[in-house]
């Protein structure tokens, strides 16, 4: 099950004979979709490198984009020096890879 196979449904189809069925969720989406902001600059004062954004004040989850995998891991040590929770989206292990998904979403306290 996944949001994507929509999209690659011909595909899917031509090379594994599997068909692709759109179940649609049994209560609408309470989600809202905020514009996402993005800091040109790699400064460590940022909200971006130092875990003091608004959302990650109140606790709300907040994911961070960088440019290599060496930048994430700055970022992340960043964020926990501050006693936030950072989790990399580019674990070493299939078990380390695990556990930030099982996380994703937790609070960030």
């Amino acid at each position: 099950m996944t949001g994507i196979c929509p999209d690659a449904a011909v595909e899917l189809h031509e090379f594994y004979g599997l068909t692709v069925v759109v179940v649609p969720p049994h209560r609408p989406c309470l989600r809202i979709d905020h514009p996402d902001s993005s800091c040109r600059t790699e400064t460590q004062s940022s909200p971006r490198w130092s875990g003091n954004s608004h959302l990650a004040r109140a606790g709300r989850p907040v994911l961070v984009g960088t440019t290599s995998v060496a930048e994430s891991g700055i970022c992340g040590a960043s964020w926990s020096r501050r006693g936030r929770r950072a989790a990399s989206s580019t674990p070493g292990t299939d078990a380390d890879e695990a556990t930030v998904v099982a996380e994703a979403g937790a609070p960030a306290w």
